[in-house]
């Protein structure tokens, strides 16, 4: 089966190896909301800013404080003045960075297109139910032409900001990509959506499922993935959708998965 676009970045996380039967199926196929998510948005602001001194060698960037002494950064990397850091070797073009009392304390790479500083945000949750919020950064990276799908980068920090991991060509996350574990499992769970071209001239949308376990990311494996053909009726919400404001890169995976499910074991 191939992808659109073509590189594949759930295979990794939502291999076959199990079975599921049609009642489970039909249970853990739900799709709803998780309550008490919070989110968070970046400031806004007209110009970009100075960014305190950092490994990736940013220049200028978007500040985003999220918390008392936290402070997340999206910038633009001047590999030049930064002539010995790691990232010279890689041409990192932009980087996100966690900043603790203005010291970093994480690095990442990230893409950015259209200049679009603003198109991000962090979601606030309770993924394993634990009475700590973990903390879910999101990243637009860009949008594929003929089908307007928005690529995303996804990184998962505990409560002390610990990295646990990260997605990158989430395709169309949005707020509500933050959805509610199966019935009898407390928490929420991330769904990882892409869309997907099944060779036979018809396209899906499908969503595979990491919960928090353990302190660990994991595949959801007691519910199957999500699929809804990207027909004409998909096709009309998602241009209703975006059609609201030109700008909107966020979509809504929650209600263009919550009903009409084709659900398949993973």
């Amino acid at each position: 089966m191939k992808r659109l676009p073509s590189r594949t970045v759930l295979s990794f996380l939502l291999s076959a190896g199990f079975a599921a039967t049609l009642m489970s199926s039909a249970m853990a196929g739900t799709i709803a909301p998780c309550s008490g998510v919070g989110l968070l948005r970046p400031p806004a602001a007209a110009v970009l800013e100075s960014v305190p001194p950092n490994p990736a060698g940013c220049g200028l960037g978007r500040r985003f404080p999220v918390e008392a002494g936290v402070t997340l950064w999206r910038c633009r990397v001047d590999v030049q003045d930064a002539p010995d850091s790691i990232m010279s070797k890689y041409a990192w073009s932009h980087a996100l960075l966690v900043m603790r009392e203005g010291q970093p304390i994480q690095s990442y790479r990230d893409t950015l297109a259209d200049g679009r500083f603003d198109a991000w945000h962090v979601l606030r949750v309770d993924l394993d139910a634990d009475g700590a919020e973990e903390q879910v950064v999101a990243l637009w990276n860009g949008q594929e032409t003929e089908w307007r799908i928005n690529s995303w980068t996804i990184h998962v920090f505990s409560n002390t900001w610990q990295p646990l991991g990260w997605y990158g060509e989430v395709h169309d996350w949005g707020p509500s990509s933050i959805v509610s574990a199966i019935p009898g499992r407390a928490g929420c769970d991330i769904a990882l959506t892409s869309y997907e071209d099944e060779g036979t001239g018809s396209v899906v949308l499908e969503a595979g499922f990491v919960r928090l376990e353990g302190g660990r990311l994991a595949e959801a494996s007691d519910r199957p993935r999500a699929r809804r053909p990207l027909g004409a009726e998909l096709q009309h919400e998602r241009a209703a959708h975006f059609g609201q404001d030109e700008n909107r890169a966020e979509g809504d995976i929650t209600a263009w998965l919550g009903k009409s499910i084709r659900s398949r074991p993973n």
